[in-house]
């Protein structure tokens, strides 16, 4: 198999990847741990340099020898290539034969700096082998998928289903330019089981996506591509974004061509999570409709989670017209059929181009940021009319989130948005002016940035009635 642009096909979720990736991998990891490689050749254009640095040794009686390379590290191979008909690739070898099933799959990752794929074709290739040498008895390949990390690397899932000892990354030049790819290491978790998410879930991460991959439902994938794919899993919120961009004018299109993001969370979510989303759309988009033709789904696995929902009937009219000059926030809520919350562990943001008008190199959606958040609490308080004559009252909140997490913080707010106390209870006193008033709160997990939507409730001062004069007659 060879990656010719983007994969579509997602077969396993890559590991729970942290930010820093050397964090990543599970501590029973089985590395490569020796390689060989086709060299290097001036008159092809091809070359391998650093090529012990992708592998694992480690020497146990002198650990900080120089002869020691303990992975996960930054250490790497680098693989160029010029030529189509003169490849690069790096062979790397398990301690032993690997035993796997078309029922018991093993997932191979190996570390990258990108997909290497250039200008006008080119791209790697994965192959899997039942030896060390790498010739004949090749292994069988489900899939392979690169997952795109917030700092930019590129973890290949290499989906194995027979048995298996070495893995080979071979890098095919473009026809203008060099292609190139730092290749880090390669391992596989032995007692990883779960095809969706194989490793341990932490039930107090803060909601940032692991990885995120692309795919496109359309023959014409020339046409559509998304740029820095990274960069709305990067925690910068407003500064970053990934771009839903066309490389060619489209205009008028009778079939539907659809540029998908997934987002892969830390594990499945609690009972009642939703997801915030900052999108904004740039004027190379003519159509002024764009978030109708944005779906958001929700998987658990490779499992449709819930209802799909269409992007513009989620934001509030006012968030609508604010769209066509700034960035805006909304929150999709995944349920079932019956509006019941359901568990998630990615979702997927689907922009759907038929009968638009794109200009040439036209960025119709941004994604600034995407993160899993508890869903709005609920107000508690039954009756929130109050006389002018009592002038107070207690507003309360709730989340189901409470019987799951200890450290759970509530904040309310004004109607300019300014906080008014913290704490599942709010007292409001010196309500003495009738008129209606304004408050919202919301959640957060302890130790976590990004709160919750926030929930309105209106307190409605109502004037205390005066009684009619009593008319005393002798």
């Amino acid at each position: 198999m060879k990656f010719i642009g983007s994969i579509c096909s997602i077969v396993l979720m890559v590991i729970a990847l942290s930010a820093v990736c050397l964090k990543a991998q599970p501590g029973d990891a089985v590395y490569a741990t020796s390689e060989h490689n086709n060299g290097s050749s001036t008159l092809s254009g091809r070359s391998v340099t650093n090529a012990s640095e992708a592998y694992h040794y480690f020497n146990e009686q002198n650990p900080t020898s120089s002869l020691t390379n303990k992975k996960p590290n930054n250490r790497h191979a680098t693989l160029k290539a010029s030529s189509a008909i003169a490849p690069a690739w790096l062979h790397l070898t398990f301690p032993s034969v690997v035993t796997s099933t078309v029922a018991k799959p093993v997932t191979v990752y190996i570390r990258t700096s990108g997909n290497g794929a250039g200008l006008l074709g080119g791209g790697t290739e994965i192959k899997a082998y039942n030896n060390t040498s790498g010739e004949n008895s090749e292994s069988n390949i489900v899939s392979q998928t690169p997952y795109y990390l917030a700092d930019g690397t590129v973890f290949i899932a290499v989906v194995i289903s027979s048995n298996f000892q070495s893995v080979r990354v071979t890098l095919y030049g473009p026809v203008l330019g060099v292609n190139e790819v730092d290749v880090y290491y390669a391992f596989y978790g032995p007692k990883a089981n779960n095809s969706s998410n194989p490793y341990p879930y932490n039930v107090a991460d803060c909601g940032l996506p692991n990885v995120t991959t692309k795919s496109f439902d359309s023959g014409l994938l020339s046409l559509l591509t998304i740029d820095n794919m990274a960069n709305a899993i990067d925690s910068d919120a407003t500064g970053t974004q990934s771009s839903f961009r066309a490389l060619l004018g489209i205009t008028g299109l009778q079939n539907s061509m659809k540029m998908k993001q997934m987002f892969y969370f830390n594990g499945p979510s609690n009972p009642e999570n939703a997801v915030r989303l900052i999108v904004s759309k740039t004027t190379s988009l003519l159509s002024a409709t764009i978030l109708g033709n944005v779906t958001l789904q929700a998987y658990r696995g490779d499992t449709l989670s819930g209802n799909f929902q269409v992007a513009s009937s989620i934001l509030e009219a006012n968030l609508l017209t604010l769209f066509d000059t700034a960035p805006v926030t909304f929150y999709f809520a995944p349920k079932d059929e019956n509006g019941n919350p359901v568990r998630f562990d990615r979702v997927e943001v689907i922009l759907e181009v038929k009968g638009l008008t794109l200009a040439v190199g036209g960025v119709p959606l941004n994604i600034h940021d995407v993160r899993r958040v508890p869903l709005q609490p609920t107000i508690t308080t039954p009756n929130t009319n109050v006389c002018t004559n009592v002038g107070k009252i207690l507003l309360g909140a709730a989340s189901s989130l409470d019987n799951l997490l200890s450290n759970l913080s509530y904040n309310w707010y004004n109607s300019s948005g300014n906080s008014t106390g913290s704490g599942s209870n709010l007292n409001l006193d010196q309500l003495t002016d009738a008129g209606t008033y304004t408050y919202y709160v919301d959640i957060k997990k302890d130790g976590c940035d990004t709160p919750s939507g926030r929930r309105k409730v209106e307190v409605v001062v109502t004037q205390n009635p005066t009684s009619p004069p009593i008319n005393l007659i002798p």
